[in-house]
């Protein structure tokens, strides 16, 4: 249980913070304070407190998270008015038949953070010191930038999923073909038009964007190939 809670409170601090809607993002204090110690706060509890959990065989410490994640998400909360949409969170409903909301969004996070790389380097700044300071990422690493700073955040998330016992591909949760057709037909669906405009970069389902961007994306996500998530521009 702790590690369901933990990890719908991290896609919701990651996709809450790197979806803020354009020049508000690096500013709005609220939204940086927490999402930085929403990430903190998941990445160093969670392996004692599940350790815990599972060296005792008590609910004690279970009752104790469900407790600061409900305050966490009463915070999350406040910080994400005015946030946008971010893709893990539009391709997840098309995945209910084999995944939780919150489980769907943590796998796609990794991919969908590199696609979005250039336009949120300082979210991204962020996490990477919150992932080094948890032992996740070198110190060379949080001194990347653009692209190669979006692949070095994503693989430590990866690492972080692998360290849980937690899947890392879609692949892996059963996911097949016929799931990811279902995820693009979704968001070319005209009434979550606004749905797109509100990701980190906007989308154009008119334009193009559907398939130049997100179906490679979630091909990546599918096989856990970063090389085929597309370079966008600044």
């Amino acid at each position: 249980r702790p590690l369901a809670l933990k990890r719908s409170l991290l896609r919701r601090s990651s996709s809450g913070y790197v979806g803020w809607i354009g020049a508000q993002a690096p500013t709005c204090p609220p939204n940086k304070f927490f999402g930085r110690r929403g990430l903190r706060w998941v990445i160093r509890r969670w392996a004692k407190s599940a350790e815990a959990c599972q060296i005792h065989h008590c609910d004690g410490c279970c009752r104790s998270h469900a407790f600061l994640h409900g305050q966490g998400h009463g915070l999350l909360r406040r910080r994400m008015k005015g946030a946008g949409t971010h893709g893990p969170h539009l391709g997840s409903f098309s995945l209910v038949d084999i995944l939780t909301h919150g489980r769907a969004c943590a796998v796609l996070n990794p991919y969908y953070t590199l696609l979005f790389s250039p336009a949120t380097q300082d979210q991204l700044k962020m996490a990477a010191q919150v992932f080094h300071d948890a032992g996740y990422m070198s110190k060379e690493e949080t001194k990347l930038t653009g692209y190669d700073l979006g692949l070095a955040v994503a693989q430590s998330m990866i690492t972080l999923w692998k360290e849980l016992g937690f899947p890392t591909t879609l692949k892996d949760c059963g996911a097949t073909p016929a799931h990811l057709d279902r995820m693009i037909r979704a968001a070319r669906n005209p009434q979550l038009k606004m749905k797109l405009n509100q990701m980190p970069v906007p989308m154009d389902a008119e334009r193009g964007d559907i398939d130049r961007l997100m179906r490679p994306t979630l091909e990546a996500a599918f096989s856990g190939d970063f090389n085929l998530i597309p370079k966008m521009e600044p």
